[in-house]
Formats: C-alpha cells, sequence, structure tokens
C-alpha cells in the first residue's frame, strides 16, 4: 500500500458568474481570434448591422474580440472603449444567439488570428511515499508450523442451543 500525499501549489483564478460565451464559442468551435483589420472589418460589416444603432458596430465587434484574448469581463473591458457594458454584454448574445458571430467569424478565419485566452491551470504536486511493511511476531510455533486451531464438534454447528443430549 502506498501513501499518498497532494499539494496544492498554484490554483486556477476564481471568478464569479458565468464563463464568457464569446470564448467559449472560440474554444468550442477550435477557431483562434481573428485580428480586425480594415480589411477584415469590410468583409462582416455587411452582417453586423447598426444602421439604427448610436453605438459603433465596429468598436463592439473590436471589444468582443479583445475580451475573447485577454480574458476580461465586460465590466472591466467596457470603460476602455466607452461603452456600456450591459450594451456590449447584450449585442455579444445577440449576435451569438442568431449565429451573425458564427457566420462572421466563418469569413474571417483565414485572417490573422491570436489563441483565446486560457485560465491558467491547476498545478498539484503529488508525492507517494512507501509504508513500512510489518511481519507479526509470534504467528508460528518454534518449529515453524503454524499453530493448530480449536476444532468445534458438529453439533455445535448444527444446533445454536448447542450440543444434544446423548
Amino acid at each position: 500500500m502506498m501513501g499518498l500525499q497532494a499539494e496544492v501549489v498554484r490554483c486556477a483564478p476564481r471568478r464569479k458568474g458565468v464563463a464568457c460565451a464569446i470564448r467559449e464559442w472560440f474554444i468550442h468551435e477550435r477557431q483562434d481570434v481573428p485580428v480586425l483589420t480594415d480589411e477584415a472589418w469590410e468583409r462582416i460589416k455587411p452582417l453586423m448591422g447598426g444602421s439604427r444603432s448610436v453605438i459603433d458596430r465596429r468598436t463592439v465587434v473590436q471589444a468582443l474580440l479583445d475580451k475573447a484574448v485577454s480574458g476580461d469581463r465586460f465590466k472591466e473591458l467596457a470603460p476602455e472603449y466607452g461603452i456600456d457594458w450591459k450594451a456590449l454584454q447584450t449585442q455579444a448574445h445577440r449576435w451569438l444567439k442568431t449565429g451573425i458571430w458564427a457566420e462572421a467569424m466563418t469569413l474571417l478565419k483565414d485572417m490573422k488570428a491570436v489563441p483565446a485566452w486560457q485560465p491558467d491551470p491547476v498545478e498539484i504536486l503529488v508525492s507517494l511515499k512507501p509504508l513500512a511493511i510489518e511481519s507479526i511476531v509470534g504467528d508460528r510455533e518454534p518449529d515453524g508450523s503454524t499453530p493448530a486451531r480449536p476444532r468445534r464438534t458438529r453439533s455445535v454447528h448444527r444446533s445454536p442451543g448447542g450440543p444434544r443430549p446423548g
């Protein structure tokens, strides 16, 4: 039998809330995150809509792509782009739900891309320690034979009340 000892060296970062659906999409599709160049934007611009929107759609797409690469939360990322984080999150979910995001990213598959953010792995140090093997002293007779067990009579086995009278 071996003794097992495990020590957690580094934990995975813990975050509250749900996983980022944009990042999860890239992981699920096994696709890297495309870099949004002018050429890339011209390819997907007709899909993104936005004629009635106050928010610049290119900025939204850029923010979502950066989120997939950096692993930042919507609240952390939105101020950098001057967009309300709820509006950014809502637009991301709309595009994912309607399939527009998948269609746009398919159009950008051959563009330059970078890997999606992955959390640091958990690192655990495992060590095995052998246990000492002990023998029990006195389990054999001096001549090396095993001690005889006392034998029970058959009647003891048959009758729970003891042996039958004669």
